[in-house]
């Protein structure tokens, strides 16, 4: 069973108004209250997208299907695949094929946030995840771990997962709406950076990066997180990978690299 750490936690009241709503109401009332916030078309596409009916059984050994790709000799793919297994098979499993490295320190400036160029990518149209060479020559491994975690988090939103229904990713998608407005949210500068011209759009990018950081905070320090926080991420996990263990998998990534790497 996963350890249970301990959380930043307030004694608060219970929700209340439109989060009251969005918590323990109906699926017809979260849909028009997250349509007003998000606008039609954003729902839609939760609404419509096909659900894979994949058994969790069918998680499997990535051992033969991930592939890397890249100039920095720091990760080989037999490294890159006990490195992967660190994480819950239900989040990697036909949703990671392919990590690349690039030489380039970082990628394209952020089109919806102020707070620099991206140092990591997700594509759900390959599976694959790119990584740029800041995070490997300032050989962070805390760095590297909270950045790839981050982009394995973006292909089990409420987007891209296509293992979950409808309701599932809707309710999901409320819950985060619900903590990217509350006070003692996770404070991360990426997501309070994020702003575009269009308040929906703004909304959409910073529930999908708030969901990507929470997932890579549970993933290294779960301390660091408000309850609310973790069990989001924790209940998704549980569902479809129930024992796994946090602290282990941790051990899992750091000692999967060769000792005669460094980053």
């Amino acid at each position: 069973k996963p350890q249970i750490h301990k959380f930043i936690s307030s004694e608060d009241p219970p929700p209340s108004g439109e989060d009251e709503i969005l918590l323990r109401g109906g699926e017809d009332e979260k849909i028009e209250i997250l349509t007003e916030a998000f606008g039609e078309p954003y729902i839609k596409v939760i609404l419509n997208k096909a659900q894979n009916h994949e058994s969790v059984e069918k998680h499997v050994d990535l051992s033969n299907d991930l592939t890397v790709t890249g100039s920095h000799n720091f990760m080989n793919a037999e490294e890159a695949a006990a490195y992967i297994k660190g994480f819950p098979s239900s989040w990697t499993h036909n949703k990671v094929a392919r990590i690349t490295i690039k030489q380039e320190n970082f990628g394209p400036v952020s089109s919806y946030s102020t707070s620099g160029r991206v140092i990591g990518r997700f594509s759900s149209n390959d599976n694959s995840i790119t990584l740029y060479g800041s995070i490997i020559k300032e050989k962070n491994l805390r760095q590297f771990d909270l950045t790839v975690a981050h982009e394995i988090a973006h292909g089990n939103d409420w987007l891209r997962d296509s293992e979950l229904t409808p309701t599932e990713r809707i309710n999901l998608l409320a819950k985060v709406y619900v903590r990217v407005n509350s006070e003692d949210r996770f404070r991360s500068g990426y997501v309070e950076s994020i702003g575009t011209n269009d308040k929906k759009t703004t909304l959409s990018h910073k529930c999908e990066e708030y969901f990507a950081e929470i997932a890579a905070a549970y993933f290294n320090d779960p301390s660091t997180l408000n309850y609310k926080d973790f069990t989001i991420i924790h209940n998704l996990i549980s569902k479809k990978s129930p024992d796994f263990d946090i602290d282990k998998s941790k051990w899992q990534r750091v000692s999967s690299f060769s000792t005669h790497r460094e980053i």
